[in-house]
C-alpha cells in the first residue's frame, strides 16, 4: 500500500499484519480521488475506520490542510500514528482511537470530506451515516464517501454511486439527506 500522489507520492505505508482490516486497493482509492479532483486544498478531512489512515494520509498528500483519523483498535491506532509521523504529517494530522459513533455523536468539527470504510458487514452502516447528518459533521459543500460492498442498502440515496470489482462507493452530500 502507498501514496498515490501529491507531496508524499510514492511513499509506502505501514500495514497491519491482521485480517480484519480490509484496506482499499490502489485502484479504488486512485478511482476515488479522481472523483474528489486534485488538489485538496484547505480541506479538513475525517477518516472513519482508519485502518491504516490509507485514505487520509492520501488527502493530506494532496494538499488537504487536516485530516482526523478514528478507528477503535488498538493495533490500527499505532499504525495510523507511526505512519502520520513516517510521512511528516505530525502538524495537520490527529489520530483519536474511539468508537466510531460516540466520536460522531461527541464531535463538533465541520469535515469537507468524510471517508467511511467499515467492515462490510457492519449492521450499523445506515445508522452512522444518519449520525453524521444528525450531529452535522460535514460541510455544507462536503461529501461524505462510503466504501461498501453490494449487500449494503442506503436509507439516504447517494448523489453517485460507482463499483469497482466487488468494492462500491457511495458519495452522499447534504442535498440528499432530508432528515430520514
Amino acid at each position: 500500500m502507498r501514496i498515490i500522489a501529491g507531496t508524499a507520492k510514492g511513499r509506502k505505508l505501514k500495514t497491519i499484519k491482521n485480517n480484519h482490516t480490509r484496506p482499499t486497493s490502489d485502484r479504488v482509492k486512485e478511482s476515488l480521488f479522481n472523483i474528489l479532483g486534485y488538489p485538496l486544498d484547505a480541506f479538513s478531512v475525517l477518516d472513519l475506520f482508519a485502518g491504516t489512515g490509507n485514505l487520509g494520509l492520501e488527502a493530506l498528500s494532496r494538499g488537504a490542510k487536516k485530516a482526523v483519523f478514528v478507528d477503535n483498535d488498538s493495533e490500527c491506532y499505532k499504525i495510523i500514528r507511526e505512519n502520520i509521523t513516517e510521512l511528516g504529517f505530525d502538524n495537520n494530522a490527529v489520530a483519536i482511537k474511539k468508537d466510531c459513533m460516540l466520536f460522531i455523536k461527541n464531535n463538533k468539527e465541520k469535515f469537507d470530506i468524510i471517508f467511511m470504510d467499515p467492515p462490510y458487514k457492519l449492521d450499523s452502516i445506515n445508522e452512522l451515516i444518519l449520525a453524521i447528518f444528525d450531529n452535522e459533521l460535514l460541510s455544507a459543500e462536503g461529501a461524505l464517501i462510503v466504501e461498501h460492498d453490494g449487500s449494503f442498502s442506503s436509507e439516504i440515496k447517494p448523489f453517485d454511486r460507482r463499483k469497482y470489482g466487488q468494492t462500491y462507493l457511495s458519495f452522499y452530500k447534504w442535498v440528499n439527506y432530508e432528515g430520514v
